[in-house]
């Protein structure tokens, strides 16, 4: 609670510590605390970017419950939280995009079924 780590006697600068501490004092160590939270979600030096200066990462298929790939937040440019991604630019002449599939489960169903209802339904969700 006085800040110090109780078995090592080094300065504790561990979450829990700066919290007590800012129920004590809200406005100035509320504030630091506040921004050490921030600068803890600046980690872009962890992207796998390659000397092409695009992102690679391993997809991971099959890591969710649903077989669906699920890169490492760390490594994948889309990985970071929102106001981080704005950080985030494409050379010249190169862009950045973020396709998220609605409905692709069903889609390919419907392709697979060759249902015709099936399709006419899947074709109406996307207009």
């Amino acid at each position: 609670m006085n800040g110090q780590n109780f078995q090592s006697g080094k300065l504790g600068l561990d979450d829990e510590t700066f919290r007590q501490a800012a129920k004590r004092h809200p406005t100035l160590v509320g504030k630091w605390r506040e921004l050490r939270h921030t600068l803890g979600q600046m980690r872009l030096s962890d992207l796998a970017v390659g000397s092409d200066a695009r992102n690679r990462c391993l997809p991971s298929p099959f890591r969710a419950r649903l077989g669906r790939n699920q890169p490492f937040k760390s490594k994948f440019i889309f990985g970071p939280s929102a106001w981080l991604r704005s950080l985030i630019k494409p050379a010249e002449g190169r862009a950045v995009a973020y396709v998220d599939w609605s409905q692709q489960e069903f889609g390919i169903a419907a392709a697979l079924s060759k249902d015709a209802n099936m399709q006419a339904a899947y074709l109406s969700l996307s207009h």
